[in-house]
Parts: C-alpha cells; structure tokens; sequence
C-alpha cells in the first residue's frame, strides 16, 4: 500500500510539473530506447558481458543547468559464458532516477547529464528480487528536429550498478524522441 501511494505521489508531482502547469518554464518531456552492452564482475570470478535494452520516460525543467526525473525499465540478457562454464543471471528491473544536465548554447544543443537512482530488479525465470543504485554519465545530441518542440535525439549512456553481490558497468546507445516548451532551446 505505500508503494502504491508514493507511485501516486511521483505521478501527481509529474503531472503538475509537466509543461502544461509550469506555463513558461524550459520543460522537456522526453520517452527513450536504449541497447548496448554490459560487463558484470564479481569478487573472484570472471567478467562477463551482458546485452541489455530499456526504455524511459523523463522529464526535464529548466536550462541551460536542467533538473531531470526520469521513469526507467530494463532488461539485460544473461551473461556469455565463461571458460568454468558459468555465468551471471539475467535480470529487468524498474527504477527511478533523478539527475542533473547541463546545456551549453555554443555547443549547438549537446546535453551533458549525470543521474542517480534506485532499482528494484527480478532475476529471470525466478522470483528472486534485489534492489541497487545506478549512476550514469549521459551525453545526447538533438539529431534532428521534427518540428514545432519535437527532437530525434541520439546520445551515449555510460551506467554503473552497485549491486550487493556483484559490479556492473556499460555502455548503452540512447535514442529519444523529446518534445520541449516554454522557452526551451532545443
């Protein structure tokens, strides 16, 4: 029940920070699919690589310095096996980030972001669940315009996972579709 209500929360503060309620604030509301590549380390075992893919829904106010709160699912694949014929567990998972992203105006719309949030995850083909934090280093570049506040963008995410039994870091290629107002320069 109190998942419930702070899901509730999230989606109310959402909805009144959304562009239509801040009026003439810089907002950009932002869905995205990411896939790349993952590489998890354990203490005493080999790295491995994962495939992941994901999606998003964020929101972003204010620029050139933006506050991001961003709504995330992912999936990474299991790992390749290793020479012992072992390796890591798929899992998806669910999280909410909130970060911060930088745009200069002299670098024709490129946004520099760095983010932080909480997972909770599922192992596959279990009912096994853990939670980690995730931060990411994120780069984006509004690839072309598609009309009155609508952007295609393309970008780079390099996202860590500090899980308890294991470390994950990767490298993900990020495309987004963003629709941004009130003042807004991309």
């Amino acid at each position: 029940m109190r998942t419930t209500r702070q899901l509730l929360a999230c989606i109310t503060t959402l909805v009144f920070l959304s562009p239509g309620f801040a009026g003439d604030m810089p907002a950009r509301l932002s869905i995205g699919l990411d896939t790349g590549v993952l590489a998890t380390s354990e203490p005493g075992y080999d790295t491995l690589n994962h495939a992941t893919v994901g999606g998003s829904l964020s929101l972003s106010l204010w620029q050139p310095w933006s506050m991001d709160l961003a709504l995330s699912y992912s999936w990474a694949a299991p790992s390749a096996y290793s020479d012992a014929w072992y390796r890591y567990r798929g899992f998806a998972s669910l999280g909410l980030s909130l970060g911060a992203s930088f745009q200069p105006t002299d670098l024709g719309g490129i946004r520099f972001g760095l983010s932080l949030g909480g997972f909770v995850a599922r192992y596959d083909l279990s009912y096994s669940f853990f939670y980690y934090p995730r931060l990411s280093f994120d780069i984006d570049y509004p690839a072309f315009r598609l009309g009155s506040g609508w952007t295609l963008d393309a970008g780079l995410s390099l996202p860590l996972y500090f899980r308890a039994d294991a470390f994950t870091a990767g490298f993900e290629a990020v495309f987004t579709v963003s629709w941004t107002t009130g003042g807004g320069n991309t």
